[in-house]
């Protein structure tokens, strides 16, 4: 085949970039051209070939039109469609200055600004404390609590519009921290409810501080909120014990904030705020009033309240209505007026439809609640009467005024009256009134039961149209007894003594009356019984029906009393009233005893019981006095009066003569004998007689047996006589005295004293060990005194006490003692007796003997411990030994047996060495105070020491988080395990690993780590980890009202930025208080970021009315147009009032409210064409309207 050439294919030549075209210093965009084999290629920029450009790829790091021509023996070369790349040049890396340039206080703001920001470009800010932000000028508040300054990496960079970003600019910035502030506890928790009863308030706050202690707090600066100003506490003024108080009471209820500021050693303060709540337990009540809307109509009608009456402080309010069936009323029924509604104070509500209705109100606050309700009844008339009335007799007549029934017209005007009279017959108007007046006179001429009614109607309707029954009175009319009868019209009784009066008729009952008419009954009953009476008495009787009416006259009934006996009284001479057995007593006289006119009869009674029985009548004497004879017991008298007239005797007074019986047995004795001899300075026993009844004793004392007797010293008057101690013989007498009997005793006794010993003294006090050898020997004086030979006995004891003593043993009754081997401390004395003189005890002589030190032994809870820690030893109680047993405890780092030395303060049975870092071997020394015996060494323990591992290291200690969320906290180092804490010493672990997720936190928590290896010890301190909850809250302020085309400021807090939506109608949307001036009532929506980026909303209603239009003519000539002066939008203004004036400044127009417009009227009379000026106030805060408005016609 020939051919005259062959035509090649053009070589395939394309590029593919590795990333976009667009990108940003100093980043670089790959260009790859298409393989094959046997291709070269030649890469190209803007046309231009690039030198030594030739592989399969090319890296273009500037900007340009780029292509690859491609050649191949193969093909025809070929050059590839352009590709641009654009490389955009790196914004230059930011300058930033920050103020303050000093260590700042946290909490406090810092403010970050760029030093001449290009143009077109953003700032990314990172403040090393996970919070980041964005523009040219920024502030950031950093949080940190602790004792020291903490530094925070700031950084920045630069981003263009095309997104490229700057390299990074940083800075250190210092924080001083703010010191840890726990929130008081107050006495009250912040919250107190003042009795109704407490009239004057006056309450103080009684805080306590919740701070850990020690803390670094220097002083604390206390706002009340008392209107006092801050007060400056000290830390040991503001205590967990010591509270603080406010100087200015609180007088009136409400919320006082009270803020607390720590202030740190650095300074740097916390700042602490809560409110302090005074309240009264709230109590409701309000009072309603009505108003027509429009006077001719008789709905709606407006009601408002007044609810100043209601008590308690910072009250919530709801309002709920009622219809007459008990049901919510709905829209048909009530609407709320002038933009209140069921949560306002003082609602306006406006009632559509007649009837009656309930108004509730319910008032809360922090102190409790409480509730009241009233009724209301709408446009109808209503009548309220109380005139239920019983008369006795008839006829009867009842004028039915205003003191018995009462008509409410409601808002209207009554046009009728209708009363009936329907039950007992023969009821009729009478003094010139009728059944349709409004106070009709009606008289009721029958005994029976009246029922009177009444309805009113209004242009609205009748009373009974709501209630279903009318207003209703019942007359009772009874009938009148006659007066009661008696069998007999007096009767006759003694004096002092009641009467029964017992009517026989008629009647169901009777009163009984002191007076013939008037007063008040003494009794109503059947019949009565009188006081007792002492003089005629004539008392008046009326007769009284079951249905209570009183007889019109009362029977008088008489009762008379016949006169007691008085002036019956007897005596005793004196000196007779008292005599000897058989002696009389003389003559008993008595008075004239009397009874009225007349003279009683007597008879006389004696008695020898008592002055109460035993009483019998003396035979044959009943004269006016009586001598009684001889007596031989004591004898008690009386007199008995007689009455004339049956009445009962009279008993005078009782008189006694009191008989002394005959002094016998008046015999002594000492021992059983006449003579007793006693020591000198002993107590001499006791002298015996015999016991003789009713007597008077007395003992008498003299040196000799036969004169010169006086009264015994001491207790002289009993029937026996204790001398006491004696210093010489002494003879005694005793004398026996009985009313007007006295006799001395047959005989006298003697005691005769001798002399006592004196000098009894021994020696040898002595301490000795328990050796098995006997002490020295104890020697004794010799005694003196005594009349006869002495003897001598030596007594031992182990106590000392006196009681304890016993005979020693041995050879015990010499001048001296030896005594034998003794095993404890011995007490010894010795006796001397001589006669009949008491022993001599002598001194008492003491021999301590010191026993030996046993039981002692020690042991330990673990003898291989921890760096740092500690064990526990534990010691036998030790025994033996003198005195007290005194313990020390020992220590030594050398060994087991050289080294010991005494530990400071270890003298307990146990011990707890503080935690070591060394091998150490412990003993205890037992010795005995008092004496020289030789300690008592315990065994010896060692307690080996295992290393401790260093302590974790976290990846930051301080983390701040928002409220909610978790944070993961991350420890490294050499330890076995790492074990998480909620506290820095003890406590069960919350987490075991190296990184620990906490759950959502809601408040700053610290948590503490500690390491542990595999010997089970642990590090000897736990690494801290704050983590800081920052919780943002939002603020938006109250609601606020404008006129249209006025603005509000809104009052945004809570936060370091803010955001409001919707923007419109707001002078900013990211200022905290920005103007607001919506032109239709807006809600806006408030975001605040706190500085820790935490976020929080709330909302604020700015509600838009109209403004008022005024016009500036009016025609008030008929004809139906124009007819007043109104004005637009009135009705957003419930507080204007308007004022009109002529052109000589005569007031001819004023109102408060603008229900009704001005029709150009002055005085009920037209006013000419002419020009008028007003003043217009909207409200109190508003400043007037003036101008003026014109009458054409």
């Amino acid at each position: 085949m020939n051919l005259a050439h062959v035509l090649a294919q053009d070589c395939v030549a394309v590029i593919t970039p590795s990333n976009p075209a667009a990108v940003c210093q100093p980043d670089a965009v790959t260009l790859a051209a298409n393989s094959g084999p046997g291709l070269t290629y030649q890469w190209q920029k803007d046309g231009t070939d690039i030198p030594n450009a030739t592989g399969v790829t090319f890296t273009a790091s500037t900007s340009g039109s780029y292509t690859v021509r491609v050649s191949a023996p193969t093909c025809t070369t070929k050059t590839s469609t352009p590709v641009t790349v654009t490389i955009t040049p790196q914004p230059a890396q930011p300058t930033f200055l920050v103020n303050p340039n000093n260590t700042q206080c946290a909490g406090k703001p810092v403010s970050f600004s760029i030093v001449s920001p290009l143009p077109n470009t953003s700032y990314v800010w990172d403040f090393g404390d996970g919070r980041t932000a964005s523009g040219t000028t920024v502030e950031h508040t950093y949080y940190s609590v602790g004792t020291g300054t903490v530094n925070f990496t700031a950084q920045v960079y630069a981003v263009t519009a095309d997104g490229c970003n700057s390299p990074t600019r940083s800075a250190s910035i210092s924080v001083a921290q703010i010191p840890a502030f726990t929130p008081p506890k107050d006495s009250s928790n912040f919250l107190v409810c003042v009795p109704d009863s407490q009239k004057v308030i006056k309450q103080t706050a009684s805080l306590l501080n919740q701070t850990p202690v020690p803390n670094n707090i220097s002083s604390y600066v206390v706002d009340f909120g008392d209107g006092a100003g801050p007060k400056v506490f000290t830390p040991s003024d503001f205590t967990a014990s010591k509270s603080i108080r406010n100087t200015v009471p609180y007088d009136t209820t409400g919320a006082f904030p009270i803020t607390i500021r720590a202030i740190g050693a650095n300074g740097c303060d916390s700042v602490y705020t809560i409110d302090y709540q005074v309240n009264r337990k709230p109590k409701a009540h309000f009072t309603p009033n009505k108003e027509r809307i429009n006077p001719s109509e008789c709905v709606p009608v407006k009601v408002t309240v007044d609810t100043d009456s209601s008590s308690g402080g910072n009250l919530a309010y709801e309002w709920q209505v009622l219809n007459k069936n008990g049901q919510e009323a709905g829209a048909n029924d009530i609407e709320y007026l002038e933009q209140t509604n069921n949560t306002s104070k003082n609602p306006i509500f406006s009632f559509k439809t007649i009837g009656r209705f309930t108004i509730k109100l319910f008032v809360s606050n922090s102190c409790g609640k409480d509730s009241t309700e009233q009724s209301v009844l709408i446009a109808l008339p209503e009548v309220r009467m109380q005139a239920d009335s019983t008369y006795c007799g008839a006829p009867a007549t009842v004028k039915f005024s205003g003191d018995l029934v009462e008509f409410d017209a409601n808002l209207g005007t009554i046009s009728s009256y209708a009363w009936t009279v329907s039950g007992a017959s023969g009821a009729t108007a009478v003094n010139g009134t009728t059944l349709q007046d409004k106070a009709p006179e009606i008289r009721f001429p029958n005994v029976g039961v009246y029922t009177v009614t009444v309805v009113v109607k209004n242009e609205c309707g009748a009373s009974d149209e709501v209630e279903q029954q009318m207003a209703t009175a019942t007359i009772t009319i009874n009938d009148i007894p006659t007066a009661p009868t008696f069998s007999g019209t007096s009767t006759q009784i003694c004096n002092e003594t009641a009467a029964l009066i017992r009517p026989t008729g008629p009647g169901v009952s009777f009163n009984f009356y002191s007076d013939p008419a008037g007063g008040t009954p003494l009794k109503t009953g059947r019949d009565y019984t009188t006081d007792t009476l002492s003089a005629s008495v004539t008392y008046y009787v009326s007769a009284v029906t079951d249905k209570g009416c009183e007889s019109a006259t009362r029977t008088p009934f008489t009762v008379n009393v016949t006169p007691g006996i008085t002036d019956n009284t007897i005596a005793v001479e004196g000196t007779n009233a008292q005599i000897c057995a058989g002696s009389e007593p003389g003559t008993i006289t008595g008075t004239a005893a009397k009874e009225g006119n007349a003279t009683p009869t007597y008879l006389w009674q004696k008695s020898t019981t008592s002055e109460t029985t035993g009483f019998t009548t003396v035979s044959g004497v009943t004269s006016q006095d009586y001598a009684p004879g001889a007596l031989a017991a004591t004898t008690w008298f009386r007199r008995i009066a007689r009455s004339n007239f049956s009445c009962n005797p009279d008993t005078s007074n009782v008189v006694v003569v009191v008989v002394s019986p005959p002094i016998e047995g008046n015999t002594i004795n000492v021992g059983g004998g006449g003579l007793s001899t006693i020591c000198e300075g002993v107590t001499a026993p006791e002298i015996l007689g015999t016991p003789i009844a009713g007597v008077t004793f007395q003992w008498e004392s003299s040196n000799n047996a036969t004169d010169g007797f006086t009264a015994a010293p001491g207790v002289n008057t009993q029937q026996n006589y204790s001398p006491g101690i004696l210093t010489q013989t002494t003879f005694f007498r005793r004398r026996v005295i009985s009313s007007a009997c006295d006799q001395a005793s047959a005989s006298v006794v003697e005691i005769r004293v001798t002399p006592k010993l004196t000098g009894n003294t021994i020696e040898g006090n002595q301490e000795i060990c328990a050796t098995g050898a006997a002490p020295s020997p104890l020697t004794g004086s010799i005694p003196t005194g005594g009349v006869l030979a002495k003897t001598y006995r030596w007594e031992s004891s182990l106590t000392g006490n006196s009681e304890d003593f016993q005979t020693a043993a041995g050879t015990n009754t010499g001048q001296n003692y030896s005594p034998g081997v003794l095993t404890q401390t011995t007490y010894f004395r010795r006796l001397v007796s001589s006669g009949g003189c008491d022993s001599v005890v002598s001194n008492i002589v003491k021999i301590t003997v010191s026993a030996t030190i046993n039981d002692n032994t020690i042991s330990a809870t673990q003898t291989s411990v921890c760096q740092n820690t500690s064990t526990s030893f534990s010691g036998s109680v030790p025994t033996g030994g003198s005195g007290t047993l005194s313990i020390q405890w020992q220590k030594s780092t050398t060994n087991g047996s050289d080294g010991f030395q005494n530990i400071a303060g270890a003298t307990s049975q146990n011990y707890t060495p503080p935690p070591t870092n060394l091998n150490t071997w412990y003993r205890r020394l037992v010795t005995s105070s008092g004496n020289t015996c030789p300690a008592n060494i315990s065994n010896v323990i060692l307690i080996s020491v295992e290393p401790s591992p260093v302590a974790p290291t976290v990846q930051s200690a301080n983390v701040t988080s928002c409220a909610g969320e978790s944070v993961t906290l991350r420890a490294s180092g050499t330890g076995g395990v790492f074990e998480w804490f909620t506290t820095p010493e003890g406590g069960t672990p919350v987490f075991i690993g190296p990184e620990f997720q906490t759950g959502p936190l809601t408040a700053t928590t610290n948590y503490y780590v500690q390491a542990k290896n595999t010997n089970q010890c642990v590090s000897v301190t736990r690494t801290q980890v704050k983590v800081t909850v920052s919780n943002a809250v939002a603020d938006a302020g109250p609601d606020a009202t404008i006129i249209e085309g006025q603005a509000a400021t809104l009052r945004g807090s809570g936060g370091a930025t803010y955001l409001w939506t919707p923007a419109t109608g707001l002078s900013s949307n990211t200022a905290a208080n920005p103007a607001a001036s919506p032109i239709v009532t807006t809600t806006y929506t408030l975001q605040v970021t706190d500085a820790n980026g935490c976020t929080d909303t709330d909302e604020v209603t700015v509600n838009v009315i109209g403004g008022l239009k005024i016009v500036n003519t009016f025609s008030p000539n008929g004809d139906g147009i124009n007819e007043t002066w109104d004005l637009g939008n009135v009705s957003n203004f419930p507080e204007i009032s308007i004022e009109i004036f002529n052109r000589w400044g005569q007031r001819i127009y004023t109102s408060k409210g603008y229900a009704t417009p001005w029709d150009g009227t002055y005085n009920g009379k037209a006013l000419p064409v002419d020009t008028y000026y007003y003043i217009i106030r909207l409200n109190q805060d508003e400043n007037p309207l003036k101008g003026s408005v014109t009458i054409i016609k």
